[in-house]
């Protein structure tokens, strides 16, 4: 593949995949659609490697994508799969879609994330008599205030994909869903409540819990916040706001009431329940027992010896 020219993504004829991850293996095949937007054809198209200029003139960076043009496409509508395996992602990602028209003059278009969650509801818009262009915007304005203002951003769907609790399956699940432009969010509700159970919740995904939760995100070192939603687990449990490189939110835990909140400022700094229960602050992962660690004082008296000797 030649990978000496830059490349315009403007203009549906060229679609724009991104950056692949090393041992990843992928293809794609695009799909000629008739006026009911039936499958009439399909044709694999070749993946190309291009090169994008920066603000910077000597820094250029590569991006893959498929140039529509060198495929056999009459129709007005083309529906394009790109089948991808990640390595780090074990397959988590397969299969992602785009339904474009074709000849426009289009901003980027781009195969991500985003454009395969939107891709039925863009479908359908223009089913219902939307342009193309008005169709995908309208989508995706619809997918933000589902999901959070961004979520169009491939890195903050990617988050809320890779996380443990998300997977492609049930991202499809979500997508067969908002066709019509709404969906049932108390199966979300559920993946967030199982998310909080284990994690903090930095940048994005914050809006998770905005959105799913109704929790009022906040801004100040060591404020809590509270989960309103009764469809949720934790529905009245308080949340804990805290600062490492970006605000983030996590669970009030129980020890954070005994000992008073365990803060990214307190890292590594002891406290005791009794004389024989004392734990260690672990930052952005709240309190733990000195016990799972040889190095630290396991009980009272031996953190009284440790503070005379500081």
């Amino acid at each position: 593949m030649d990978v000496s020219k830059f490349v315009d993504y403007s203009g549906s004829q060229i679609l724009n995949i991104g950056t692949l991850n090393d041992g990843s293996s992928f293809s794609v095949v695009a799909y000629e659609l008739d006026s009911l937007f039936d499958i009439t054809s399909s044709e694999e198209l070749p993946v190309e490697i291009g090169e994008t200029k920066h603000y910077h003139p000597s820094y250029t960076s590569q991006y893959y994508y498929v140039d529509l043009t060198k495929a056999n496409l009459q129709s007005k509508f083309v529906w394009v799969r790109l089948r991808i395996s990640y390595d780090a992602y074990k397959d988590s990602v397969s299969g992602l879609e785009y339904f474009v028209e074709q000849n426009l003059d289009m901003d980027s278009p781009t195969l991500n994330l985003c454009s395969h969650v939107t891709q039925k509801r863009v479908e359908q818009l223009v089913k219902d008599g939307f342009p193309y262009i008005p169709a995908q915007k309208t989508a995706r304005s619809e997918l933000e205030r589902i999901w959070g203002g961004d979520s169009c951003s491939d890195n903050n769907l990617k988050k809320i994909v890779f996380s443990n609790q998300f997977n492609m399956g049930e991202l499809n699940k979500f997508r067969d869903q908002f066709s019509d432009g709404t969906v049932d969010t108390a199966g979300i509700v559920e993946k967030v409540d199982r998310m909080l159970d284990s994690n903090f919740f930095y940048g994005s995904q914050k809006q998770l819990l905005k959105n799913f939760l109704g929790v009022k995100l906040c801004e100040n070192v060591g404020s809590r916040t509270v989960v309103t939603n009764e469809l949720s687990r934790h529905y009245q449990d308080s949340l804990l706001c805290d600062k490492d490189s970006d605000m983030y939110i996590r669970l009030f835990g129980e020890l954070d009431y005994e000992l008073g909140p365990c803060l990214i400022s307190k890292k590594e700094t002891y406290a005791c329940a009794n004389d024989s229960d004392c734990y260690v602050c672990w930052g952005g992962r709240g309190w733990r027992s000195t016990k799972e660690f040889s190095n630290m004082p396991q009980n009272a008296y031996e953190l009284e010896i440790l503070k005379s000797k500081q």
